[in-house]
């Protein structure tokens, strides 16, 4: 399972601020003001999780599954036609081009650290002309996905299948439950 460790790293810090400040509303405002303040840092906990934590991609023996911020994407590994990580980890099929939410490309920081040997041992597939896009790095999370699912490619005969593009409609509910609740309390 890949996911964002920056995005987990900025869900936990946003989850600590909203703790202190539900213990600082607490302390201003009472128990009264405190079912507001837990209900409003429920609801932005809850965005932060699904946009940041929530999202990864899955590489198992014969699919990959996008668990994206409103869908989830089953790919049989026999339908991937092409793999690209120039923005984020693309997977293109027949079907069309599916986007990782959480397997982005790194930043100019992470190309300029990079060391030749990062690229050394990639499956033949990650090299353009005979370089390495920063994307394809394994020390990234498009690259760590990237070589995942290219090492299992390589291997061959793989079940190509139907993409199942599923609504992550729990979350949603969840989420625009705790929206209307907000609203309605602050309101």
């Amino acid at each position: 399972k890949f996911q964002s460790r920056f995005g987990k790293y900025l869900t936990i810090t946003f989850g600590g601020i909203l703790l202190l400040a539900l213990a600082l509303s607490s302390i201003e405002f009472g128990s009264a003001g405190l079912l507001e303040s837990t209900l409003v840092a429920s609801w932005l906990w809850f965005s932060c999780y699904l946009l940041l934590w929530r999202p990864s991609v899955v590489v198992s023996e014969s699919t990959v599954v996008f668990n994206n911020v409103l869908h989830r994407i089953e790919i049989p590994l026999g339908n991937i036609q092409r793999i690209d990580t120039k923005w984020a980890l693309e997977v293109t099929t027949e079907q069309g081009k599916f986007v990782s939410f959480s397997a982005v490309a790194p930043g100019r920081h992470s190309t300029f650290t990079a060391s030749r040997d990062d690229g050394s041992f990639l499956p033949e597939t990650s090299y353009v002309a005979g370089t390495v896009r920063p994307g394809d790095l394994v020390t990234s999370d498009s690259g760590a996905a990237a070589y995942e699912i290219r090492r299992r490619l390589e291997i061959g005969n793989l079940p190509v299948g139907k993409i199942r593009k599923t609504l992550n409609t729990k979350s949603l509910i969840l989420w625009l439950v705790l929206a209307v609740a907000v609203l309605v309390l602050l309101f």
